[in-house]
Parts: structure tokens; sequence; C-alpha cells
């Protein structure tokens, strides 16, 4: 028994094969009423499918994923007579194929601002951390995640509304990012937006900040605002970031997100001392 990682795209990839093999036409193809004369043809369809779906390795598509899968499919088995392969690594290289086709016309689409299969996002507007310990070290005060399904490559934002009690306190606001195959694990945060693929925004409900394990694979530092005094007591003071997101490390060319990686967006405040006290957030995490 075989539990497809992505009902869809197996799904897609059995039905086109099988396609495929019956023939150029419906009338010489499916001329026969008989059950069994196709047994053939969809044992080779079912270990062609699970390849494919090793091979795509994610539980997220668009619906021009879909589509591509079953039309390379029934391309590639066309008039394809079965062999009853039904050791799925037999179709290594037509299930290799098929699945870099769609993922190069995604990369087309995603390179043309164009979308496929609705937002992948994260996001909340105007929510409110808990205001960080103030001793100079930068906490998470808030994070949104999102699992890769598309081109890998993000534009997120951040703004931090801060209220300054004192002109000579100091503080610095960092933008980072992270990235890793199993999911991250929070501790000291309270869920406040929605998201995509069961990412969403995440706030922190502890002076602590957020603590965060599972990662990363690679930590970048995307942002970070220097250290910034505020004017006069009793103003409000605003810091906002925007940006494209990809996977990189100081000095390496960045690069998108591998497909199903989660990645998690950071939004950290480091407060000098203790005349300023946090307004108000929000954060922005959406794939191209």
């Amino acid at each position: 028994m075989y539990t497809p990682i992505n009902v869809a795209i197996f799904g897609a990839a059995f039905a086109g094969a099988y396609a495929g093999m019956t023939g150029t036409g419906l009338a010489s193809g499916l001329a026969n009423p008989v059950v069994g004369t196709y047994s053939g043809i969809t044992a080779d369809a079912y270990a062609y499918a699970q390849e494919v779906d090793t091979i795509w390795n994610n539980v997220n598509n668009t619906p021009v994923d879909i589509q591509g899968i079953q039309a390379a499919s029934i391309v590639a088995f066309n008039n394809r007579t079965p062999h009853n392969t039904v050791i799925p690594g037999g179709f290594l290289g037509v299930a290799s194929a098929v699945v870099n086709l769609v993922q190069a016309g995604d990369n087309t689409l995603a390179g043309g601002g164009t979308s496929a299969g609705g937002a992948n996002r994260a996001f909340q507007a105007l929510f409110t951390p808990t205001t960080p310990t103030i001793d100079g070290t930068s906490r998470i005060i808030a994070l949104a995640t999102l699992t890769a399904s598309k081109s890998g490559i993000f534009r997120a934002s951040a703004n931090v509304s801060l209220l300054g009690i004192t002109p000579t306190d100091t503080y610095e606001i960092f933008i980072g990012t992270q990235q890793q195959a199993p999911a991250f694990v929070f501790t000291n945060a309270t869920k406040v937006g929605p998201g995509s693929n069961g990412g969403g925004v995440y706030a922190s409900d502890a002076a602590g900040g957020i603590g965060v394990t599972g990662g990363p694979f690679n930590a970048l530092t995307q942002w970070i605002s220097a250290t910034q005094t505020v004017p006069t007591g009793g103003n409000s003071n605003d810091q906002g970031w925007s940006g494209l997101v990809m996977n990189a490390v100081s000095g390496v060319v960045e690069t998108p997100f591998p497909r199903g990686d989660n990645v998690l967006l950071s939004l950290s405040l480091s407060v000098s001392a203790g005349g300023l006290s946090l307004v108000s957030c929000s954060v922005s995490f959406e794939e191209l």
C-alpha cells in the first residue's frame, strides 16, 4: 500500500500515464469494454505516479502544477506499451523529467510576476507583542512562517511602533530569516495572524521574547536599523522595512528557498533602557 505525499500530484500523474498508454484516440485506445484489458496499463501508471509523488515530495501545489503533471504524463506515455514495471524506481527518468518541466514552468510564472495558485502568505497588522526585557539584548517580538511552495522568493515587510519616554533611550530592530525542513517549534508565542500551508504570524507573550528551536539551516540578518535614539520623550517612533528575501549566508549569492522547506521571518527588538514601550507591530510575508 502506498500513501501519497501529495494526493493531487499523485492522481494527476496516475491519470495522465494511463490515459497516455491507451493510444492516440478514444476509438482505437478505449474500444475494449473488459476492465481486465487495462490492468497492465494501470499497474505501470500506479508505479509511475508513486515515483512522481516521491520526487515532488511536497504537500503543496498550484492548479497549474496539477494540469502540468497530467498533461506532461499523457505526452510521456502516449502510445507507450505497458511493461508491468511495478517498481516505481523504474520510472525515475521519465518522472524526473516531468517534475522538472512543471517546476520550470512555475519558475517562469514566478519570474514574470504571475501567480498560478493564489497567495502563499502570512500577515497581520497592528498587533501588540509583550514589550521585551530592557537589557540591550535582541529579543524576537514577532515572527511569520510559511512553507515555500512556489518560487522560494518572498516579499517581506515589518513595522514597529514604539512610544519613547525619555530622549536618551536607544533601540535596534533586526529582521532575520531562518530555514528548516521539519517544523519550527516556538515558545512564548501567541498566534495572531493567518498564514497559508499551516504558517502564520506570532507575537511574543513574554518579556524574554519568542524562543525558536528546529533551525536554522541558513540564518541571515536581512536588515538592522542600527542604533536609534528617541528624540523627545512621549513621542512615538516608527520603524519600517520591506524587501525581497531569499536563502543565503554571508558572502554567498542568494538563491530561492527549496520547495517544502519552512521559512521563518523574525522581527527582533533590542532596547537599551526602560523608557520605551512597544505600541504595535505589523508583519507581512508573501511568496512571489
